[in-house]
């Protein structure tokens, strides 16, 4: 009797465990309305995703689920990983679950990115989840992260000096790119404990798979877990439990500032397609214009929109070259770089954001212009006629600033035309680059200042500046075609001949 009752109790007690973390993963189902879908389930084969994959697979008839599972063989411990794939592979069918099986060399990875071991194999295992959920197009990949997972992730953020963003720690549902790849992580377990996860293992008679590496000193994640955590409990003994409510009091103030920085983003942001890849432009005018936090969340959102990932420390970077003078560019992670130019930044590959803020091409010595005539300079076509004027109304026409001006849209793009008083002018007319110690005499300003002050000053891109077409004659510089002609040789009452001159590049792309 003594050993029925025992026996009894037993059952009692592992049936009380396995109904506790069902409920809670239904519970996430039904929240996150993913009762019908196709699940990728992710499993390692330790206790937390052996838990996760049981308990779906268990759930599956009453939520309508469909269930596909998928194992990364990372390559990091020789036999022991291999066996590790073997067991997953196994444990899928048995079940009768179809499975994706893959490996990738992490190490080679991490020693080509030059990332730490840790940061190479998540980014191995997310890319890998990414491509797999695609193929199988499945609504979510289902992650077995837990509550314990949750409090080292907030203080290895807090050691990192993340902000806001990075104390809220991980989502029930997150979707987010990896890559170009839209996923939605889901992660039920995030309300239970790693030693719930183990008890449920327990009950159900499973023998997980016992990572070796997880007690590793080697990996910040392993130090927190072993190190800080009995520390900080010995301060507080619920320091898990306060470290979950400061994840989600920092989800909820950053749910607030993310709606309304996805305001500012519509009016701020702006896809670009340059010749070597798509390039994230900000409006930096109307962007410094908002409160930093603010701004915060527009660069990380910009970061993230070209395909990256960006940590505190990247984005206050960024908010620092938002102040200061254009020009200058940041390396961000995954081969991404941060450029400021004026009036916006730009956010991509460097050879595409290069190509958007390097249009011109070398304008290499000097080269005399047809007047009248075609004249044709490396890509820039010129062209010029010549119209005899006399004195009355079609003068004072010409007096009263009839000089057109306009820079093309497009960045492949450059028209310009001018109007000038050919005899001040001068024979002789030619089209070169800038060179040093040039000066000219602007429109409207009765001295003449350096080439590069006036260059500054009209806000001409610095990436525009060789590679732009100066008219000069024997007086000097004659026009900056597209910005401003020489004083001395503009149209008034006593102007004879009128210089009509077209400059232009890239008229066919």
């Amino acid at each position: 009797m003594a050993g029925n009752a025992t026996q009894t109790a037993m059952t009692s007690a592992s049936s009380a465990v396995i109904n506790a973390l069902e409920r809670r993963v239904g519970k996430a189902l039904t929240q996150h309305h993913l009762s019908g879908k196709r699940l990728m389930v992710a499993v390692s084969g330790g206790p937390d995703s052996m838990a996760l994959l049981h308990a779906l697979q268990r759930l599956r008839d009453d939520f309508g689920l469909k269930l596909h599972g998928a194992h990364l063989n990372h390559k990091l411990r020789g036999a022991e990983s291999d066996a590790d794939a073997e067991f997953v592979a196994r444990a899928f069918r048995e079940m009768g679950i179809p499975f994706t099986l893959d490996s990738k060399d992490v190490a080679a990875y991490r020693n080509r990115h030059r990332l730490s071991l840790e940061d190479a194999a998540r980014r191995v295992r997310y890319a890998f989840l990414a491509d797999a959920s695609e193929e199988h197009r499945a609504d979510a990949v289902a992650l077995g992260h837990t509550t314990d997972d949750q409090a080292e992730t907030v203080l290895m953020h807090i050691i990192r000096g993340s902000g806001l963003e990075g104390l809220r720690g991980m989502q029930t549902l997150d979707e987010r790119c990896i890559g170009s790849k839209p996923v939605a992580l889901f992660r039920p377990l995030l309300g239970v404990s790693r030693a719930e996860t183990q008890a449920y293992c327990d009950a159900l008679g499973l023998k997980p798979r016992i990572d070796v590496s997880n007690s590793s000193p080697e990996f910040l994640r392993n130090r927190i877990r072993l190190q800080l955590v009995p520390r900080l409990e010995q301060i507080n003994p619920s320091v898990q439990d306060a470290l979950v409510r400061l994840a989600q009091n920092a989800t909820q103030d950053s749910d607030y500032i993310r709606a309304q920085a996805d305001a500012v983003w519509n009016d701020v942001a702006r896809l670009e397609h340059a010749a070597n890849g798509d390039v994230i432009s900000l409006d930096t005018v109307a962007l410094s214009g908002e409160h930093p936090a603010i701004q915060s969340y527009v660069l990380r959102r910009g970061v993230e929109a070209a395909g990256g990932e960006a940590f505190q420390r990247h984005v206050l970077d960024m908010m620092g070259l938002l102040e200061g003078a254009p020009g200058k560019t940041l390396n961000l992670p995954g081969g991404l770089v941060f450029t400021t130019d004026y009036g916006r930044a730009l956010i991509g590959r460097r050879e595409a954001v290069e190509s958007m803020l390097s249009p011109l091409p070398a304008l290499n010595g000097e080269s005399f212009i047809a007047v009248p005539g075609e004249t044709q300079v490396g890509v820039w076509q010129v062209s010029s006629s010549v119209e005899n004027v006399v004195a009355g109304p079609i003068v004072q026409d010409f007096a009263r600033g009839d000089r057109q001006s306009a820079t093309g849209e497009g960045r492949r793009e450059i028209r310009a035309s001018e109007i000038l008083d050919l005899d001040c002018a001068g024979d002789g007319l030619r089209i070169r680059a800038r060179q040093r110690g040039d000066k000219f005499r602007p429109l409207g300003m009765e001295g003449s200042k350096s080439l590069r002050e006036f260059m500054i000053d009209a806000r001409i891109p610095q990436r525009w500046r060789d590679g732009l077409p100066l008219v000069v004659s024997e007086r000097g510089i004659v026009c900056v075609p597209g910005w401003r002609i020489a004083h001395w040789a503009r149209v008034t009452g006593a102007t004879r001949r009128v210089l009509r001159l077209s400059i232009s590049y890239g008229i066919s792309q």
